[in-house]
């Protein structure tokens, strides 16, 4: 047990400031301390914190390419401001974990989605506790946009169905993912019958996820649809579903 929440903090003071300098016995003694004291050192260590893709074509070629060939994830560059993911590499392997869990990743689409949870490999899907995403696909929309009337202006509404199972599969090896945020689009939402909106393929499936605690249905526009019956509907299914 440790004394004191200062003594903690004192240590991983002394961490982050001198983790360069560390010396070879000095290093020795911070991973002879128990295992649990170790962890709860990394907690103090790593705040809470968002994370989004802001460049979509340098994740894609330099993220998503190295996450492919590196399954574990243990390389994957989560941030480059978390200085104890730099120190050396049983630090990183020992604190990634909790880098991941106090991490509320929002992205911009389940594609996004599936790139995200292919890249960071089985130590991110491990331990990922939160995500935000709208349940819309951007080559979706646009598949319904080149099939649709040439003498439209406007696609027409609906749920996503190209990749919303393969996302599904992925959000199933999230062991760890307790709180999950949806956007959908007000109007669809509004139009649809709640029967037939949790009819709906991916709804279905989506609707198997096992282990969410907390589900929170929102417009894109950042407003929650809670009053909404057929978001009432999704959250009580998703946060009934048991784990095995």
């Amino acid at each position: 047990m440790l004394a004191s929440n200062s003594s903690l903090e004192a240590r991983v003071t002394f961490m982050l400031q001198f983790h360069r300098v560390i010396s070879p016995s000095v290093n020795r003694g911070f991973f002879s301390l128990p295992r649990e004291i170790r962890d709860k050192i990394y907690i103090f260590a790593i705040p809470r914190g968002e994370w989004r893709i802001t460049n979509i074509d340098e994740f894609e070629q330099e993220n998503l390419t190295g996450g492919i060939g590196d399954p574990s994830g243990f390389y994957y560059p989560l941030s480059k401001d978390l200085v104890v993911l730099r120190a050396n590499k049983q630090m990183r392997l020992e604190a990634l974990p909790f880098a991941y869990r106090r991490t509320t990743f929002i992205l911009d689409d389940l594609d996004d989605v599936i790139k995200l949870l292919v890249a960071i490999g089985q130590v991110g899907r491990d331990n990922i506790e939160s995500l935000r995403f709208p349940w819309e696909s951007r080559t979706d929309l646009e598949f319904t946009w080149k099939a649709g009337s040439p003498d439209s202006d406007e696609s027409p509404l609906r749920l996503p169905v190209l990749h919303a199972s393969r996302c599904v599969q992925l959000l199933r090896q999230c062991k760890r993912l307790k709180h999950l945020r949806l956007y959908f689009e007000e109007e669809l939402v509004l139009s649809m019958k709640p029967d037939d909106f949790m009819a709906d393929p991916g709804v279905k499936e989506l609707s198997s996820l096992q282990g969410i605690t907390r589900l929170e249905v929102w417009d894109l526009g950042d407003s929650s649809l809670e009053h909404c019956r057929t978001a009432k509907l999704l959250r009580e299914k998703i946060e009934s579903v048991k784990e095995d």
